[in-house]
């Protein structure tokens, strides 16, 4: 072992590992780029970037579908209905014809979960929205079979069929309910 240099000599260095040999330098000018040439790529690089990040944007657009779009209804509904919903006392809720005032249904508590549950959803964003009770949600029957429940507050549409049969017999029945005598 040798001694290493330092004041006072008492670090010992340890024996070098024998390492690989240095790699070959090529003479000047034998193998290597025109520097002009280099400058000019080197001033593209940016460029090459971009229109790389473009191509990519470009074919996630074209993956996902294009952009999205509001469905244009062309025929008006086979049938429509607007209704207001009632909190009465004991968590029952009343099913209000929008136009008239008339009951159509009453649901006690424990009654109605997937109605309860989808104005809900419903009467949540529209508070968010800044929007008050007064205004009526729409009901509507299709002629390609669908049956949709709209907020006219804030637009969003609930298709009813995509929870079930079940389900959308439900509100359904609103469409052609009659008054409930009291």
């Amino acid at each position: 072992m040798r001694r290493c240099r330092c004041p006072g000599g008492r670090c010992r260095l340890r024996r070098r590992r024998r390492s690989s040999p240095p790699a070959p330098q090529r003479p000047d000018g034998e193998g290597a780029m025109p520097q002009g040439l280099a400058d000019r790529l080197a001033a593209r690089i940016p460029g090459f970037g971009i229109a790389a990040l473009l191509v990519t944007v470009l074919a996630a657009v074209a993956l996902s579908g294009g952009t999205a779009s509001a469905p244009v209804e062309a025929e008006p509904p086979l049938a429509m209905r607007t209704l207001r919903f009632a909190d009465l006392p004991q968590g029952s809720i009343a099913v209000l014809d929008a136009a008239t005032g008339a009951t159509l249904a009453r649901f006690t508590a424990g009654e109605g979960g997937f109605l309860r549950g989808g104005l809900r959803g419903l009467v949540r964003e529209r508070r968010l929205d800044g929007g008050g009770a007064e205004a009526p949600f729409i009901l509507a029957a299709w002629r390609d079979g669908r049956l949709t429940f709209e907020d006219s507050t804030t637009g969003r549409v609930l298709e009813l069929h995509a929870y079930g049969q079940t389900n959308a017999e439900a509100f359904a029945r609103f469409l052609t309910a009659r008054e409930m005598t009291p």
